[in-house]
């Protein structure tokens, strides 16, 4: 989830970000600081490395060079009106940045912690100023005439062309839909879902999967906590096919116990599928390109008008267990796998958001109803969460949020 980060300020102090009230900061006025921020920022780059992070200012003042929910927090053409109505806080501001200049970047920021950048803006710091991976997660001390607020934004490296133009991948594998939005969907569900459905579609039962380094001759298999899936789908680098099949000597294919042999590939072995158009004709089995479904791929709301459409219930089930694996694991009489957390420091919100996405898609999917299983493997994981994580804004009583037994029927 955005936000969230802890940071250490020059005199040792430990800070945290604040959630941004778009409403207290006035979203136009807020936007408009932070646009000026990084034409600052940006002035200062080319004063010292004589090439510019943001070769066409106007896609800032636009919002195209914006991911996530800034994307739309930052679209001009949409009133604030209609921002403070369906997404009036937001975690943190993400802003791409071309991929190439990142240690040139990282440097950079590490030079002016502490500084006053332009008025009313001080750049507490970076989180980590030791390392970083594809995103820089800075803090800026923002005031905005009575509001002052401890703003996270995050430096997203991606691709992004001469002319300064994001590719159509850094804008969809960071993507937050406003229609989504509008119906109380964050972004991470429309990323989870089409994770659930490329593992769902690519689930095989019938191979041996081995370790990367396995020879014909000399081989160990792969510990699976589940049925090995073909493909898989990063939000950094797109789709990908996860194992390779083995031949012998002779070109035949390499079998153990009658089994097809496949091998497990290193990441940069794998060649990654980027396009809308390439993903959605991959994981709807579609052979020629469709616009109109292709544009549904870039919501949550849109992708489950195209199970509907195209998936058989078996697959919508296999891609409902896997996504119910994702956000809550498998429960205690299923192993120990447990699902990811999306807001480490209150349950309550971690189930709200987890909810909105599971909640919708009951009610959406014709080839879906919730289960007693599932309620057992949720309850499960709140039990959980109350007992090993720190919780600091709730002491919610669990039973009092997990309302997902009205969907029983």
């Amino acid at each position: 989830m955005g936000g969230n980060a802890t940071f250490i300020n020059s005199n040792g102090d430990v800070l945290e970000s604040d959630r941004i009230d778009l409403s207290k900061a006035n979203r136009s006025k807020f936007t408009n600081k932070v646009i000026q921020l990084l034409k600052e920022l940006n002035k200062k780059f080319y004063s010292k490395n004589k090439v510019n992070i943001w070769v066409d200012e106007s896609k800032l003042v636009t919002g195209e060079l914006f991911n996530g929910s800034s994307s739309f927090i930052f679209d001009k053409n949409i009133p604030d009106s209609d921002i403070l109505k369906y997404k009036n806080t937001s975690g943190d501001v993400d802003v791409i940045v071309p991929k190439e200049l990142k240690q040139d970047v990282f440097d950079f920021l590490k030079t002016i912690q502490g500084n006053t950048i332009i008025d009313g803006v001080k750049f507490i710091g970076i989180a980590n100023s030791k390392v970083f991976g594809e995103t820089i997660i800075c803090m800026f001390n923002i005031s905005i005439d009575e509001y002052v607020v401890n703003a996270q934004i995050d430096f997203e490296f991606l691709p992004i062309d001469s002319n300064g133009k994001p590719s159509e991948w850094s804008k969809f594998s960071h993507s937050s839909s406003f229609d989504d939005v509008r119906l109380g969907l964050k972004g991470v569900g429309h990323k989870y879902l089409i994770t659930a459905i490329v593992g769902a579609s690519s689930f095989r039962d019938d191979i041996v999967i081995v370790t990367n380094k396995s020879t014909t001759s000399k081989y160990r298999l792969k510990k699976m906590h589940s049925l090995p899936r073909m493909l898989k789908f990063s939000v950094d680098r797109g789709i990908r096919l996860a194992y390779d099949i083995m031949h012998n000597d002779d070109g035949t294919v390499f079998k153990i116990d009658g089994k097809d042999v496949y091998r497990e590939l290193k990441t940069n072995e794998s060649n990654f599928i980027t396009t809308v158009r390439e993903m959605y004709k991959l994981v709807f089995n579609r052979l020629d390109k469709n616009p109109e479904d292709e544009k549904l791929f870039w919501s949550m709301q849109g992708i489950v008008k195209l199970m509907n459409k195209y998936m058989s219930k078996n697959d919508v089930q296999l891609t409902m267990d896997r996504l119910i694996e994702m956000l809550w694991g498998t429960g205690s009489d299923k192993g120990t796998r447990s699902g990811q957390v999306l807001e480490e420091r209150s349950s309550k919100r971690d189930y709200e958001v987890k909810n909105s996405i599971y909640s919708y898609l009951v009610d959406n999917l014709t080839h879906y109803k919730h289960s007693k299983s599932t309620q057992i493997i949720i309850d499960d994981y709140y039990d959980k969460f109350k007992q090993k994580k720190s919780i600091k804004e709730d002491t919610l009583t669990f039973k009092d949020y997990l309302h997902c037994t009205d969907f029983i029927k």
